[in-house]
Parts: structure tokens; sequence; C-alpha cells
């Protein structure tokens, strides 16, 4: 990964390039139980083997993701962004295109937490991801959000969108 951070942390990542990482998990950005700000950054060619080609989000108290790029990252899901177990998040005016998943499972976001989630979705164009624009395996709040010519628009738990 790019950049990781840890637990408790507060953090800003603002108008940056995050090219060609590759990890495990969060390929271009990881962070673990932080309160992170993600904002009109290019996130690109980041690979994860696992969860999270660009961006992972594990058990974070907040993130709110902001006017990004998020283009031609892989990962066996997630490979757009990992959501896995945080407690309030907000996905806002990204484009997140063109993303690969070799599990099917959320090429472009990938929800997969617990049930006191609360993740928001609006005014994003999610397309051409291979896979899933949005998988939810969680509640999520979806809102003025364009999926188009994904390999599925949105799957998972249909109860949770």
């Amino acid at each position: 990964f790019a950049l990781r951070f840890y637990p408790f942390e507060n953090a800003t990542v603002s108008n940056n390039l995050i090219q060609d990482n590759n990890a495990v998990q969060g390929g271009g950005i990881y962070t673990d139980y932080a309160h992170v700000t993600i904002e009109n950054n290019t996130i690109v060619n980041n690979n994860a083997s696992f969860m999270g080609g660009a961006i992972f989000l594990y058990y974070t108290s907040q993130a709110d993701i902001f006017n990004n790029k998020i283009v031609n990252n892989e990962s066996d899901a997630g490979a757009g962004i990992m959501v896995y177990g945080n407690y309030y998040s907000k996905i806002i005016s990204n484009v997140i295109c063109n993303n690969y998943s070799s599990g099917n499972h959320g090429a472009g976001i990938h929800i997969q937490s617990s049930s006191s989630t609360r993740l928001n979705v609006y005014n994003n164009t999610i397309a051409n991801n291979q896979g899933d624009g949005i998988y939810a395996g969680d509640e999520v709040h979806i809102k003025n959000t364009i999926l188009w010519n994904n390999t599925n628009q949105v799957s998972g738990n249909s109860s949770n969108i």
C-alpha cells in the first residue's frame, strides 16, 4: 500500500496521485480503525491480491471520500473501495470506473460490515467496472448515483439498499 493509517489517527489525503501500488489489502490506501478524509485524489492502477484495490476501509470510525477519480484498480473484492466494518462513511461525488474484481464482488464498491454501519453513496458515477458496481452486504443509502455498464449494477442483500 502507498498510505496506511493506524488506529485512532485522524488523517486527510488531498490532491495526490496514488498510482501503481501493490498490497494484500488496500493497494492504494489502507485505514485501520482511523478517521480519514480522502478528497480530490486520482487513485489509479493499484492492486490488492485480496481486498481493496484502491481503498480499504477496515473498521474505520468515519470516512469521508469526496471528489476522487478511482480508476483501473484490481482486487478479488472491492477493487475501487472496500468498506469492512465501518461505523459511518460518506462516498460522495467520485468517479469510480474501469476497476476489475476477480471475485466479481464490488468492482466499484464492496460493503461488508456489521449491522451498525451507515454508508451514504451520493452523486457518484460508477461505470464500466468488471464485477458489481456496488456489492451491498450491509446497509447502504444510494442517492443520485449513476450506475452504468458494470457487470452487475447492484448486488448483495437487496433489503439493505
